[in-house]
């Protein structure tokens, strides 16, 4: 009980800068059940978002580690889709090359 009381005092102070917040309109009207409510669902969130990046983050990690080739499916639209996006790169990167190029003789 008294780990609540501390959390809910350390949210009451952090969260006063919010005029328009629910925990204070809650702890105002003494609906102390809802504020603590929302204190929890506040909680999961955060806990959500934290778990969400991290898994993002290793994602991130595997793509910078994982080579561009995708092997051939047996499904003719993946592979396609797959092909396209390649080609799409590959004009991205010509592209650029290009136009740094131009900006190189422009500048002589």
């Amino acid at each position: 009980m008294q780990s609540i009381r501390i959390v809910v005092l350390v949210a009451l102070i952090a969260l006063q800068a919010s005029a328009d917040n629910m925990f204070n309109e809650y702890f105002k009207r003494g609906m102390y059940e809802c504020a603590l409510d929302y204190l929890k669902d506040i909680q999961e969130i955060h806990r959500y978002v934290q778990k969400a990046a991290a898994r993002q983050d290793e994602c991130r990690k595997k793509a910078s580690l994982t080579d561009k080739t995708f092997p051939k499916t047996n499904i003719a639209p993946l592979d396609e889709y797959i092909e396209k996006m390649k080609q799409e790169e590959e004009e991205e990167v010509e592209e650029t090359k290009s136009k740094r190029q131009n900006r190189a003789k422009r500048a002589l």
